[in-house]
């Protein structure tokens, strides 16, 4: 077991400790001689309260001393090393180390990540193991990321964690510890232990205890020794909430005061206003001059960057000129919600109600209920399947003018709906490639609004998973990913109508693309 410090440098300050010594050794009133009478009577009466009153006095002076030097070696954030198995506990152990690599563990302080700080000192935990001792590996954000079961190959363990990386998701610890206590119930003979690393983030914590509560699979076995690891210091982190007729909402998180920063508003990419602005814990709201500009014209806020940058700045679309209505049918509810297409294109819609774009976002099986002829646009995100019924509304509701988007995801397998589409679809390829425009996309109106003078660097784009697709004659693929050539983005008149068809997601298993701009 060892002890080290998170702020050495207010180690220097210990001689302060020192400072009532040498105050008292300044300030004590020196002696005077003065002619009196004979003392000895007065001298013998004080004698005995002369020494009590400087033992009281030396044992304050002490206590002072202490609480300095408590107070500095407070503030240098001493923090406890495990020194390997034996030495934490009596025989062999087996470990499990749960790492979070959620979006929070990127914040940043002296250069180092709170995740870079993380597998800092899992790998010097491994460096101390003893013989026969295992260690297994749990690399979480609001999921299991990547687990390894407790093995005595700890190069296997280094590897993995040389490789770790921090994800675009929230905290949930409630699934690693499952895995965690999984895993250990399969070892035997071994001391057993869960060595958890993460910033603790109060909301990963919530459905743990929540779910506790409620008698659920999450459990803390006495018999297995549970070690919590700060990852780094917290720092407050400024955030922008939401943007939307004309203002954006920002506030403050892991600080109680207020903190100022600068904002920037770009409006096509180039800079059209800046300020600075208050942050606080409540949410505050800074007004921004957004005027008309085009049907597809887009912006973004941009807060100075603090040690997580990742939501600093939010893209937001601009005022189209003539409201619209769209219908987004979701296929797969269930879904969580970084993994459902329909999460991130509510959040665009709900910023363009302020200028009377109506939406409604129902379950597939609803579609039978609804008339068609009440929207513009029809969204079928991961719909795997229609009725007769349904395929025919659909189809006379395109026929008649009405716009229909489709997208590829974890349902798709639409043959039973497939005469609406501008060609057939394959199987889900993995890819990892980025995007660019086809030549075609140039003389196609979507198509000029998708180029760079809209915003949008397709290059920066990685595809990771794709629905292969055969576009039919005349349809025109306007996006394809770069090397294999794969159509990502089809379109295509059917009758008055238009299909587009998107060939992955926007979410964050299938592409790193966020959301905005591109509806």
């Amino acid at each position: 077991m060892e002890f080290s410090f998170l702020h050495p440098s207010f180690l220097w300050a210990l001689p302060v400790a020192a400072g009532p010594v040498l105050l008292h050794w300044l300030t004590r009133p020196r002696p005077r001689p003065m002619p009196f009478s004979s003392l000895e009577l007065l001298r013998e009466a004080v004698r005995s309260r002369l020494a009590r009153s400087r033992l009281t006095q030396i044992l304050l002076m002490a206590l002072r001393c202490l609480l300095l030097a408590v107070l500095m070696l407070l503030f240098s954030r001493p923090i406890l090393h495990w020194a390997g198995g034996a030495a934490m506990l009596n025989g062999s152990v087996t470990a499990v180390l749960l790492l979070d690599a959620s979006y929070s563990m990127d914040a940043r302080q002296a250069g180092l990540s709170s995740l870079e700080w993380a597998r800092d000192q899992a790998k010097a935990v491994l460096e101390k193991a003893q013989q026969n001792d295992r260690f297994g590996l749990v690399v979480f954000s609001n999921r299991v990321e990547l687990s390894l079961p407790p093995t005595e190959d700890l190069e296997k363990i280094n590897k993995a964690l040389d490789s770790l990386s921090v994800t675009a998701r929230p905290t949930d610890v409630g699934p690693a510890l499952d895995l965690a206590y999984q895993m250990l119930e399969t070892e035997s003979g071994n001391q057993e232990a869960v060595l958890l690393f993460s910033d603790f983030a109060e909301n990963g914590w919530k459905r743990v205890l929540t779910r506790s509560r409620t008698g659920s699979s999450v459990r803390f076995d006495p018999q297995i020794r549970v070690l919590l690891v700060e990852a780094g210091e917290k720092e407050p982190n400024g955030e922008i909430v939401s943007i939307q007729s004309g203002v954006f909402e920002h506030r403050l998180w892991g600080d109680s005061s207020s903190r100022d920063k600068s904002w920037t508003l770009f409006l096509e990419g180039r800079s059209a206003a800046q300020g600075r602005v208050r942050l606080a814990n409540e949410p505050q709201r800074q007004p921004i001059s957004i005027s008309e500009r085009g049907s597809f014209s887009w912006g973004q806020v941009s807060l100075e960057p603090d040690a997580l940058a990742w939501d600093d700045s939010r893209f937001f679309l601009m005022q189209r000129p003539a409201p619209f209505s769209v219908l987004v049918v979701n296929g797969a509810p269930a879904l969580s919600p970084v993994q459902d297409e329909t999460y991130y294109l509510s959040a665009v819609l709900e910023d363009l109600a302020g200028i009377g774009v109506r939406s409604q976002t129902i379950p597939a099986e609803r579609m039978e209920d609804e008339d068609l002829s009440r929207w513009e646009v029809v969204a079928l995100l991961n719909v795997s399947s229609l009725s007769p019924a349904i395929f025919s509304s659909l189809e006379s509701f395109v026929k008649k003018g009405g716009g229909l988007w489709v997208t590829a995801g974890h349902n798709v397998s639409p043959p039973s709906w497939s005469g609406l589409l501008p060609g057939r679809w394959g199987p889900v390829e993995d890819k990892s490639e980025s995007m660019r425009l086809t030549p075609e996309a140039g003389r196609h109106g979507l198509g000029r609004d998708l180029g760079e003078d809209g915003g949008f660097e397709w290059n920066q784009v990685q595809i990771r998973k794709i629905m292969s697709f055969v576009p039919s004659p005349g349809a025109v693929p306007l996006l394809m990913t770069s090397e294999s050539g794969r159509p990502v983005l089809v379109v295509s008149r059917f009758l008055k109508g238009h299909v587009a068809v998107w060939t992955t997601t926007v979410d964050r298993d299938w592409t790193n693309f966020p959301s905005k701009p591109l509806y």
